[in-house]
């Protein structure tokens, strides 16, 4: 599904959670230089990983910051605000979801969102996910979600 968002858009990809499949696959489509991904994640471990192999002038790699608790505040996140043709909500803990779906919605964002692990009833995703316009369920496991709120549904055009 994360494949099939890229390929039906041109904007530049915001990736939330980085990991093993996910920030390979989206450092593809940096080559060329056409589309740049910015990789956030809470957990110093996986943006160094990711860094030292993917980092470029167009793949960037950014920790988000922890609350005084110590988990990641996915509140503070600027790069809400910008216009993405691709973002993929799939960020550990599970609230921090809520958190960037929630700024998609508040935003009006565009973007073809991909959200992984809809299966899971306990992430409360159902009223965040109704807010779209267009949405395609991958049935397999673990459910990853297409949605758009873009006047066309992307991946139909």
């Amino acid at each position: 599904m994360l494949k099939k968002a890229c390929d039906c858009t041109t904007g530049h990809i915001l990736e939330c959670g980085t990991g093993k499949y996910s920030t390979k696959l989206l450092h593809e489509y940096t080559k060329g230089g056409k589309r740049w991904v910015v990789s956030l994640d809470g957990d110093a471990k996986w943006v160094t990983r990711g860094a030292q192999r993917y980092a470029s002038s167009t793949h960037l790699f950014k920790m988000v910051n922890p609350t005084v608790g110590g988990v990641p505040d996915w509140n503070m996140i600027p790069e809400y605000r910008m216009e993405w043709g691709v973002v993929l909500v799939d960020q550990h803990p599970a609230s921090g979801r809520l958190v960037t779906l929630s700024a998609l919605v508040i935003f009006k964002s565009k973007a073809v969102v991909v959200v992984h692990d809809t299966e899971q009833w306990t992430y409360f995703y159902g009223p965040l996910l109704a807010q779209f316009k267009h949405r395609l369920d991958d049935d397999s496991r673990p459910r990853t979600t297409l949605l758009s709120n873009a006047e066309e549904c992307p991946w139909t055009t």
